[in-house]
């Protein structure tokens, strides 16, 4: 028998456009929605209501996370910006322009000090939080536009996926430039890559493999131990099962 549970109904507003992305915080408690104009408005789903909002964007928010401790929002949108906002202060922290196409992927680093965007114009960026600066930028094949990226392992390997099935892992090396750790030089090498192909036996080897037609693919270590598991759905969707993380 199924429980009964009770759903909340946030208040919409009549100046604000169709949702077009919505965001958790870690804690639960508040809930970001993204709007087809641009709007960004945080609910705190205890009291049911918006506590602020910020005009994000020229357009449709795309996508957007927290950090992990729930202090700091970034935000991506078909305007081609991404930006970092402070819901404590309900300021905007930083925002970053460089590339050419919608945004489909904003991601916060372990330690919220770097952000990463993909975008239609198949570019990955990398970019400082703290000097507004882009780190290193990935990517320009005009058949590898990204539609998913997840990280995982404290922020040391990056997974991207896209429209062909193609999924590529980087390592990610970060290090401080001087003694005052006030820059950061990252390295990105990618280590894996491969196309997944609906695979039924679920055949074993080293490298990016499919298990099924599920799009369920294994990082294998090379002497036949599947070390990662790597989802990915039919549309490119990247997804980590929870050993992984």
């Amino acid at each position: 028998m199924l429980e009964q549970v009770e759903v909340a109904v946030l208040p919409g507003k009549t100046e604000m456009a169709f949702v077009t992305r919505i965001a958790a915080s870690p804690n639960g408690r508040e809930l970001a929605v993204g709007y087809e104009n641009g709007v960004i408005a945080i609910y705190d789903l205890y009291k049911k209501r918006a506590v602020c909002e910020f005009a994000a964007h020229k357009c449709a928010v795309t996508c957007m996370q927290y950090d992990g401790e729930g202090d700091f929002l970034v935000s991506g949108s078909k305007d081609t910006e991404v930006v970092v906002w402070d819901v404590v202060a309900n300021t905007c922290k930083a925002r970053f322009n460089g590339h050419r196409g919608a945004i489909t992927n904003v991601l916060f680093t372990n330690g919220s000090n770097c952000v990463i965007s993909t975008s239609k114009d198949t570019f990955v960026k990398f970019w400082d939080v703290a000097t507004n600066q882009c780190l290193k930028t990935l990517g320009g094949d005009p058949n590898d536009q990204v539609s998913s990226a997840v990280l995982c392992r404290d922020s040391r390997y990056l997974v991207t996926g896209n429209e062909y099935k193609e999924i590529k892992v980087y390592e990610l090396k970060w290090t401080a430039a001087d003694a005052a750790n006030t820059e950061v030089v990252l390295q990105c090498h990618l280590i894996y890559s491969d196309t997944l192909e609906i695979n039924k036996t679920g055949e074993t080897g080293g490298g990016l493999h499919s298990r099924s037609a599920d799009r369920a693919a294994v990082v294998d270590d090379g002497i036949g131990r599947p070390s990662d598991f790597i989802k990915n759905g039919r549309q490119g969707g990247v997804y980590l099962s929870p050993s992984v993380r």
